[in-house]
């Protein structure tokens, strides 16, 4: 008779103190809430008022005999579509492994739901705002490996390019359009580290700090008030597949100019509609709603979403594409 190991004594079962996974849903990896302001609408597709440009910006006053009337002057009013898109996914457990199990299968699943719907509206919003033909003809630039012309800029990660010349044109750019210079600048992991090693930045910094400069220097180098790195990725490979992981924010830039105040009489680029009109909406504006499903006994849980991303102002953001090789 073999004499028992430990193994041959000890019961099987998942620890519960100590897991692994892959959640991305930590140090504001998301952003496509801080991209847009998200504001919440009762019906799934409707108008949104745009007061006309124009008209804010001509004077009409004149000057007038005290008892002479005014003249009449109307600012004129348009409106725009949005829609919500309908996102929906479930899973399943096993009740009775979740009865037996020594972890929290629904709880696991649950976040996991909850972080597919974050996963999809970063890609939503990144696809929308990140894309050519979106933004005004004359604020859409590209980076270029070599000789740029027209409207076209010299790509970040080469030592010879002007981030910061190109930083304040941009800013420029944006006032031109819509009154007010951009102040919010939108990157990628990859962009916000060819910005970081760049000669021009490390210049400005290099007797200080050990002349690596932060994520705080690099914004106020490029004089924004607002510098938000989207870091979250995405497998795009099929399931089961091996994992094809890649950055959902890209290589792109995005310089707008966004209203420290969300009013109805300032410019808003970048406009996020949720509907929020059914049950058991978290503050991710998503909804979370369970059952039974018999034979065998299961549980379905599933996420849904109605989320919808419009360019509201074009003329208030410069697009900058593939700012890095």
């Amino acid at each position: 008779m073999t004499t028992p190991t430990r193994n041959d004594t000890r019961i099987d079962r998942l620890m519960t103190e100590f897991g692994i996974g892959y959640s991305q849903n930590v140090k504001d990896r998301f952003i496509a809430t801080k991209v847009g302001y998200t504001a919440p609408v009762d019906a799934e597709t409707d108008y949104y008022p745009i007061w006309t440009k124009a008209d804010w910006f001509r004077s009409e006053m004149i000057k007038l005999h005290r008892d002479t009337p005014s003249p009449a002057a109307h600012p004129r009013l348009s409106k725009e579509r949005y829609s919500c898109h309908n996102f929906r996914l479930h899973t399943t457990i096993n009740i009775k492994d979740e009865a037996e199990a020594q972890i929290k299968l629904r709880q696991g699943k649950t976040k996991w739901l909850i972080e597919q719907a974050l996963m999809a509206r970063d890609i939503e919003v990144a696809a929308q705002i990140f894309a050519t033909g979106k933004w005004t003809s004359n604020t859409e630039q590209t980076g270029v490996a070599a000789s740029p012309t027209g409207a076209q800029f010299l790509q970040w990660n080469d030592a010879s390019s002007t981030p910061i010349a190109d930083c304040n044109t941009a800013r420029e750019t944006v006032r031109q359009g819509c009154g007010f210079e951009a102040n919010t600048l939108v990157i990628g992991p990859i962009v916000k580290n060819k910005l970081l090693e760049h000669p021009d930045i490390l210049d400005l910094y290099k007797y200080t700090v050990g002349g690596v400069p932060t994520l705080d220097q690099l914004r106020q180098a490029l004089q924004m008030d607002n510098l938000i790195v989207g870091a979250a990725m995405q497998n795009t490979a099929a399931e089961g597949a091996t994992a094809v992981m890649g950055d959902i924010w890209g290589k792109h830039a995005l310089f707008m100019y966004v209203p420290p105040s969300m009013t109805e009489d300032t410019p808003r680029p970048v406009s996020n509609f949720a509907w929020s009109q059914f049950d058991n909406v978290t503050e991710n504006m998503a909804s979370i709603r369970r059952w039974e499903i018999n034979n065998p006994r299961k549980e379905a849980l599933e996420v849904e979403m109605y989320f919808g991303c419009e360019i509201s102002a074009n003329d208030a953001g410069v697009f900058y594409k593939t700012a890095v090789a």
